[in-house]
């Protein structure tokens, strides 16, 4: 699993704009993998997968204004405080596991 990541990677770094990695059965996307598309990546699709959480390494996605989620294990989302992009427009959380919202933002 670590060498497709690894190989989305490198062929990301050329393209630089979007990453679709849906069914590939990923748990994470590993710290080191986002660091080579921190400031370049604009669209990010991880449907179908395993991912049990949003990891601060995607919410640091500074560029990012779509992401897609749907139809993995999700439970809980991020602090607020933690997405540090301001184009993100569109997410995608369908078919997973949220039961609360813990934080709301304000009005």
């Amino acid at each position: 699993m670590i060498l497709q990541v690894q190989s989305i990677c490198i062929y990301i770094m050329i393209l630089q704009v979007h990453l679709d990695a849906s069914n590939n059965q990923l748990t994470d996307i590993p710290l080191g993998a986002c660091n080579y598309w921190m400031h370049s990546l604009e669209k990010l699709y991880l449907s179908d997968n395993k991912i049990t959480e949003i990891s601060k390494n995607i919410t640091e996605l500074s560029r990012l204004s779509t992401l897609d989620l749907s139809r993995n294990m999700i439970g809980t989302l991020p602090p607020t405080h933690f997405w540090t992009g301001q184009r993100l427009n569109e997410v995608n959380l369908a078919g997973n596991r949220l039961a609360l919202l813990t934080h709301t933002p304000p009005l």
